[in-house]
């Protein structure tokens, strides 16, 4: 595995003037694997396709790793079951921090192929981080961090 090391001017993807944005690429034999650095916010654009492309010069499969805010509004969602059910909500897709992974594959595959990746990617994340002992709760594609309170004994009392 190669690895490569890029900063990139962070407005060429229309982020900040003037700022750079750290990421690191890992070439395996089948795809590139891209680590951000820096804190990247989604917006939904990130899958359009040849993003990986245009940001990160990947040429291959691809899958980037980055961790920022998510706000996608209802013109950048792409299920349109989702458009429909939340249409009346601003920014239906929300969080303040959340871990995204953007996948890309070349080879021309059906629908449910594409359903069918996307799923293990999400069941391999969530075994593989919960190997760490954090709790995930998996809500569709979605992975939950659970917050689990702590006995009374270790939580500090407030004086006065």
């Amino acid at each position: 595995m190669s690895f490569q090391k890029f900063r990139i001017l962070r407005e060429i993807i229309n982020l900040y003037h003037g700022d750079f944005m750290d990421f690191e690429v890992f070439d395996t034999e089948y795809m590139s694997i891209v680590f951000v650095k820096d804190r990247l916010d989604y917006t939904g654009k990130e899958i359009e396709p040849l993003w990986a492309f245009k940001t990160f010069d990947v040429q291959k499969d691809s899958i980037v790793v980055f961790r920022g805010k998510m706000e996608v509004t209802a013109e950048n969602m792409k299920d349109l079951k989702d458009v429909k059910r939340e249409r009346n909500i601003k920014i239906p897709i929300k969080s303040e921090d959340a871990i995204n992974f953007v996948v890309e594959h070349f080879d021309a595959v059906d629908l449910k192929t594409i359903y069918l990746r996307q799923r293990l990617l999400v069941f391999i994340a969530k075994e593989v981080i919960e190997s760490y002992n954090v709790k995930l709760k998996r809500d569709g594609m979605d992975l939950i961090l659970v917050f689990l309170s702590l006995p009374q004994k270790y939580l500090r009392r407030r004086k006065g």
